[in-house]
Parts: C-alpha cells; sequence; structure tokens
C-alpha cells in the first residue's frame, strides 16, 4: 500500500516537511535508509554513526529534530539525551531495536524526551510524531 502523503509539498499531513533531522544510530543501513525515507517525504536529514558525530553535529549544524537511538555504539543513548538536554531543548525523539517497556519510556519522558519508537516503525508514524513535538 503506497504511503498515504504527497511527496513535494511544504506540509505532508500538516507536518512541516523543511526541518532538519539528525538521525543518530550506529546502523548504517537503518541511517541511510530512513534517511532517504525523510528525505523522499521532503525532509532534510543529517547523520551521525557515533557519538562524536552526534557532538559535532549538534555543535555545527542548525537541527530542529534529533531521532537518536538508545544504543550509539558504546555511548548510552541516555547519557546523550541529558547532554543535549543540557544544550538545548532541540526535540528528542529516542529509538530501540530491543524490547521498548513502559518503564523506559517513563525514562525518556522524566530526561526530556518528546517520544520513544521501538523500532522497525512505519515512517507514518514518525512523521506524526515529528508533527505532534516539532
Amino acid at each position: 500500500m503506497p504511503f498515504p502523503y504527497r511527496v513535494g509539498f511544504s506540509m505532508i499531513g500538516g507536518v512541516r516537511t523543511n526541518l532538519t533531522i539528525l538521525i543518530a544510530d550506529d546502523e548504517p543501513k537503518f541511517t541511510r535508509a530512513l534517511s532517504r525515507l525523510l528525505k523522499r517525504h521532503g525532509f532534510v536529514t543529517r547523520e551521525a554513526l557515533s557519538i562524536q558525530a552526534v557532538k559535532s553535529i549538534v555543535n555545527f549544524d542548525e537541527l530542529d529534530f534529533v531521532l537518536l537511538d538508545l544504543h550509539l555504539g558504546k555511548s548510552n543513548g541516555w547519557e546523550i539525551l541529558r547532554a543535549l538536554r543540557e544544550a538545548s531543548r532541540i526535540p528528542v525523539i529516542m529509538m530501540t531495536g530491543g524490547r521498548l517497556d513502559s518503564e523506559m519510556r517513563t525514562d525518556a519522558e522524566v530526561l526530556g524526551a518528546q517520544d520513544f519508537l521501538q523500532k522497525p516503525f512505519e515512517i507514518k508514524i514518525l512523521i506524526e510524531a515529528i508533527g505532534k513535538y516539532s
């Protein structure tokens, strides 16, 4: 079934699509695929496969949103989220390829994340979450 939103407009389902989104995930195939999907829907993306890349991008680029994997290499996503919160109020959606439970969702909310998604997720769900918090 094709994705229900039209591409090429500045809005998709009420979501502004010219947002710059950082995808911070240490799985290169997932990161590239998600980046391509988001670009296809009008978003601008940056990719970070390590904590060092996250730090350099957050320090030098204007970002509107961060998609942050719970495990970024040897780094802990919770620590990265804390550091992001100390420096910025940029919206963050956490992601995990593992089991996601209510305690993790609560921890993410307490630390300042806007949402927590379990991979794999549908692009429609992600775009709706971005729209809700951007």
